[in-house]
């Protein structure tokens, strides 16, 4: 029985992201959905060297606009701002005495040295490579590839139905954030849901108390 999982492609992940994913034979990336700027599709938290968390952040392209700027799928990166040498050199002044600089740091050099246009591009790059640094065997396929239109819980219905997986690994507050108010429909065509209840690991960080919720970049360099 193959089990699925669904989420909106973000940059440089938080633990909770790939747990779930691990979880799962195959991951959906949506990325025909409407991009939505509270999310973390172009930014993240990461530790600096004062013990205090600050964002990543890579620019797009908004044409004026804050809102329904248009699908993920379709966001441009601004490149006319210097963003990827910016997140570089954040990265290694706050990591570049943890234990596994190093080892990781080049790789990230090769991802952020690479030119991108479009933002989920280089979002699924670092999901791919969040996969490989944690061993993470899921496969990814971004829900364009699909052709199914919709959204809400009938998207994530859809989905399953389209690539015959048995079992939808949900975030906790359930399907589509309305709790198991839609799990009878997923039932009625088979299909068993399992609610993700993510416990974050405390692991040793460099540079004070330890802060949860940074992106996976903060437990590659402290360790490994």
């Amino acid at each position: 029985m193959k089990t699925l999982t669904i989420h909106q492609p973000e940059f440089a992940p938080w633990l909770g992201f790939l747990d779930k994913a691990s979880l799962a034979d195959t991951i959906v990336l949506l990325d025909n959905v409407q991009y939505n700027h509270k999310y973390f599709q172009n930014r993240n938290k990461i530790k600096d060297v004062n013990g205090k968390d600050i964002w990543l952040n890579v620019p797009i392209i908004r044409n004026g606009k804050t809102r329904d700027i248009g699908l993920i799928k379709d966001i441009k990166i601004n490149n006319q701002q210097n963003w990827n040498k910016k997140i570089l050199k954040t990265i290694e002044f706050n990591y570049r005495k943890s234990p596994h600089f190093n080892k990781y740091f080049p790789k990230l050099e090769e991802i952020f040295s690479q030119e991108w246009d479009l933002l989920v591009d280089l979002n699924i790059c670092m999901i791919q490579n969040a996969f490989n640094f944690f061993n993470i065997d899921t496969k990814i396929i971004r829900s364009s590839e699909l052709k199914i239109e919709g959204s809400g819980e009938k998207l994530i219905l859809d989905i399953c139905k389209k690539l015959s997986h048995k079992q939808y690994i949900s975030g906790p507050t359930g399907i589509a954030g309305r709790g198991k108010e839609y799990e009878p429909n997923f039932n009625k065509e088979g299909i068993e849901v399992i609610y993700h209840n993510f416990e974050h690991p405390i692991y040793k960080q460099i540079n004070g108390d330890f802060i949860s919720h940074m992106s996976f970049i903060d437990k590659l360099f402290n360790n490994g």
